[in-house]
């Protein structure tokens, strides 16, 4: 999961009782301490440029939801080359077609 803002708590929660082990990054570290991720396996803070490729090729899905433009385009880049086998965009409508626009 790429965003760690409230919304992402209850993804975290419904993906763990689905018994998926759920990563959940931000760019924001003060993020994580608003929600309770407690049942995420692992949360990472860090720029989103340092996301790699290679790194989300391992992962059987991601969801982008850190509703911050410029983030989610990165994110959306580096999943693009990761081999990923499934990519969510959650948010408005407007910022999701300009985002898709960007990307092309």
């Amino acid at each position: 999961m790429l965003g760690a803002g409230l919304d992402a708590v209850p993804l975290v929660d419904l993906a763990a009782r689905l018994g998926w082990r759920v990563t959940v990054r931000d760019h924001r570290p003060a993020y994580f301490g608003k929600g309770d991720f407690g049942r995420a396996e692992a949360c990472i803070d860090g720029p989103a440029e340092d996301l790699e490729a290679a790194e989300l090729g391992r992962y059987a899905a991601a969801m982008v939801m850190s509703h911050h433009l410029a983030t989610d385009r990165v994110y959306l880049r580096a999943l693009a080359g990761s081999g990923a086998p499934y990519v969510g965009l959650l948010g408005p409508p407007p910022p999701r077609e300009q985002l898709l626009a960007d990307l092309g």
